[in-house]
């Protein structure tokens, strides 16, 4: 039986609201704080609305244990990864680019997914995907941890860093990568996908742009990261001994379709799960 936790540390997180008239950040006269002096991480970018665009994603370190006490460690932060040394040709742009690539191989030789998942990909490639590992991500904020399988682990690190591979195409997901959600379950991911991309319409609201209620923009998006995720697929099972890796981008990938090509019935699934109608 699968053993979930989720240990949250203390940390000093002011809430803050807006005043009715323009005017500088105020902290809330009831703060949600447990210890320390954390200020908060919001800005006023104009008198119609706040930003995100300066918070940075917070360092992950992710353990994987093995069974047989074998373990590894990874870390994610928000800087790509630099191309160094004699690189593997799975590597290289040209090698199963992406259809919408914008990169150019004059420019940027090395795919920058690629470069970042290397260090994963290496570590796994000959691993078989149900093994039972206890997987932990921690961050300044917060700790979570699952006994589950290295598929499930390793679904979770490399969405991690393919947002934040310095990729033109999955930055658009690097947004999310800040408020990153380990080992979310399907209705999880659409729950944040569809929320996040609301809240982001309603700042553009404020901001005085044109929001897009209908979630067009949501769908155009991750069709875009389909194109992405199948060439990555491509470069992994070239190289790939073992099922971990292609199994865990295959999973991801699945979830990201779902938002694509099939979004309204997931939405209808929440509904009614909303309404208490459904089974969980």
């Amino acid at each position: 039986m699968k053993s979930w936790r989720r240990n949250w540390k203390s940390f000093g997180h002011r809430f803050p609201i807006r005043n009715s008239t323009p005017g500088p950040l105020r902290a809330s006269p009831r703060p949600w704080r447990t210890s320390g002096t954390r200020k908060p991480t919001w800005r006023r970018s104009s008198s119609a609305g706040w930003s995100w665009k300066n918070r940075r994603i917070n360092e992950c370190n992710v353990p994987l244990k093995f069974e047989d006490k074998r373990s590894e460690t990874f870390k994610v932060t928000d800087r790509p990864a630099e191309p160094v040394g004699n690189l593997p040709s799975w590597t290289r742009l040209e090698h199963c680019q992406c259809a919408n690539c914008p990169l150019k191989a004059s420019e940027s030789p090395r795919c920058p997914a690629a470069v970042e998942m290397l260090p994963v990909v290496n570590a796994f490639q000959a691993e078989d995907a149900y093994q039972k590992v206890t997987v932990e991500v921690t961050d300044d904020r917060r700790r979570y941890s699952k006994d589950t399988t290295l598929e499930e682990s390793l679904r979770s690190l490399l969405g991690l860093k393919m947002a934040t591979s310095g990729c033109p195409v999955l930055s658009e997901l690097k947004s999310m990568a800040v408020h990153h959600l380990p080992f979310a379950s399907n209705d999880e991911f659409i729950m944040r996908s569809v929320s996040h991309y609301l809240l982001q319409q309603y700042l553009a609201k404020r901001n005085h742009k044109e929001p897009d209620w209908e979630l067009k923009g949501l769908v155009e998006r991750n069709q875009r990261l389909q194109l992405v995720n199948q060439a990555l697929w491509q470069r992994i099972h070239s190289v790939c001994e073992g099922d971990s890796n292609l199994k865990a981008l295959l999973n991801f990938f699945s979830m990201a379709s779902s938002v694509s090509f099939s979004l309204e019935s997931q939405l209808r699934k929440l509904e009614a799960k909303m309404k208490g109608d459904g089974a969980d």
